[in-house]
C-alpha cells in the first residue's frame, strides 16, 4: 500500500523544518493505537520480547521502533530514520535506511512536490540532505 505526504506549496527555512514537516506527516501512517501503546514501557517490552533486538534501531534503550506486534513497519521505519535524522544519529539512520531496502519499502511513501510530481521518500531526503547545509531555505512548490 502506497502512502503520501503533500509538500505542495510548503517552504521550509532549513533542513531541520522540513525534517520536522516530515515526522508530523509521517505520523499518520501509524495507527494511533500503535502510537499510544508505543508510548508505554511494558508495550516496548512485548515487542522485544516478540520479535528480538531486530524491533528497535536502538533496543537497549528500548528507541526507535521498527516493529509493531505483527512485524516490521515501513511506518515505524520512516518516523525512525526522521527522528535520527533530526538527533543528528547517524548510526540509527543508517540502519533504518538499510531496512528500507530490506523490507522494500523504498516505494511505499511517495511525496507530492507539485501537481502531478511525485517522489519517492528517500530520494528526496537524499537530494537535500548534503546540498541544505549551504542553503537558507527551500522551497517546495
Amino acid at each position: 500500500m502506497i502512502n503520501s505526504i503533500y509538500l505542495i506549496n510548503l517552504i521550509f527555512p532549513s533542513y531541520t523544518k522540513m525534517i520536522e514537516q516530515f515526522i508530523e506527516e509521517s505520523q499518520k501512517l501509524i495507527p494511533i493505537s500503535l502510537k499510544n501503546n508505543l508510548q508505554k514501557k511494558e508495550f516496548r517490552l512485548t515487542i522485544l520480547n516478540k520479535h528480538g533486538s531486530e524491533a528497535f534501531l536502538n533496543p537497549d534503550e528500548l528507541k526507535y521502533p521498527v516493529y509493531d506486534l505483527k512485524g516490521f513497519h515501513c511506518g515505524l521505519c520512516y518516523a525512525a530514520y526522521l527522528r535520527a535524522k533530526q538527533n543528528n544519529e547517524n548510526a540509527i539512520s543508517t540502519k533504518a535506511k538499510k531496512l528500507f531496502s530490506k523490507y522494500n519499502c523504498e516505494n511505499d511513501l511517495n511525496i507530492h512536490i507539485g501537481e502531478g510530481q511525485v517522489i519517492d521518500f528517500l530520494t528526496f531526503i537524499e537530494l537535500f540532505e548534503y546540498q541544505l547545509n549551504d542553503l537558507d531555505f527551500i522551497e517546495v512548490i
